[in-house]
């Protein structure tokens, strides 16, 4: 069990100093998961804390791919929900949420993955205690463990993107018909099929 020494009140007054215990708990299973673009995920992350002392909490949700580390979605110490950068039009429109669940459980849904979601997933704790000057201190922060998102691949998917004008090459889809006497040399109008 760590000790968290609580130096705010010490500037002047060494009696008024406190030793608070870091009973910060976080925990998520690992997984695997292989999702094709478009499933749905949930995550939950278990946090806790028996502090004494009147603390806040802070939980966030984040992407890890290489080194580089993107915020999907945060719960602050005053319980607002805040989006990061890259997932800001996905909150505002209610595809990524944070739930808290009872007192303990803390749930990011992802209402349709996007290739971008691909890496590490893991939640961060943070407990917070307010100095006497009213700044917010973080006196604990934990990870929990990571959980790997992959997306499947589909005959579609390989074939790239389309550019416009620029040809499409379709040899995988033509494989699928090879006794059809069709011919896909020419141009192509990309649009809405009209019936």
């Amino acid at each position: 069990m760590q000790m968290l020494f609580l130096l705010t009140s010490c500037s002047l007054l060494l009696p008024l100093c406190s030793v608070i215990t870091d009973t910060l708990s976080i925990s998520m299973a690992p997984q695997e998961l292989t999702h094709a673009e478009g499933d749905a995920i949930e995550l939950t992350c278990e946090v806790s804390r028996s502090t004494a002392q009147h603390t806040h909490l802070s939980v966030g949700w984040y992407r890890l791919r290489g080194e580089h580390r993107a915020e999907i979605l945060t719960l602050s110490k005053d319980f607002v929900v805040m989006p990061g950068p890259a997932y800001a039009q996905r909150f505002l429109a209610g595809s990524v949420r944070l739930d808290k669940i009872g007192s303990t459980s803390y749930k990011l849904s992802i209402v349709a993955v996007e290739p971008s979601d691909q890496g590490q997933l893991y939640c961060e704790a943070a407990e917070w205690i307010e100095d006497p000057d009213g700044t917010w201190k973080d006196i604990s922060r934990k990870q929990s463990e990571r959980t790997s998102l992959v997306f499947l691949q589909t005959p579609w998917s390989q074939l790239g993107q389309l550019v416009a004008g620029c040809p499409l090459g379709l040899h995988k889809a033509v494989l699928l018909i090879p006794f059809l006497p069709l011919d896909f040399r020419g141009p192509w109008n990309l649009g809405a099929a009209t019936q």
